[in-house]
């Protein structure tokens, strides 16, 4: 029905292959960087799309920071695009 288009695979998806509109990532790995992060957000591509991190519970607060800083990056990178 195309409803939910779901992808399902590995840090190998993240760059190289290109993946047509998918509107739910789970990413069941923390992103060790952020070109990993980046490229795999990068695949909810259709309007509207999910992309999920799931981590550790133990991980939680150091990986907060983790994605102010990726946060941080995006808003620069979208301010440089516009000008």
């Amino acid at each position: 029905m195309r409803d939910c288009n779901l992808l399902v695979g590995t840090a190998v998806l993240e760059e190289g292959i290109d993946i047509p509109k998918c509107n739910l990532v789970i990413h069941f790995n923390v992103p060790q960087v952020y070109r990993s992060y980046v490229q795999s957000k990068g695949r909810a591509r259709a309007q509207d799309a999910y992309y999920i991190l799931m981590i550790e519970e133990d991980r939680t607060a150091h990986f907060v920071n983790e994605l102010a800083q990726y946060f941080e990056i995006e808003q620069v990178g979208m301010v440089t695009s516009i000008l």
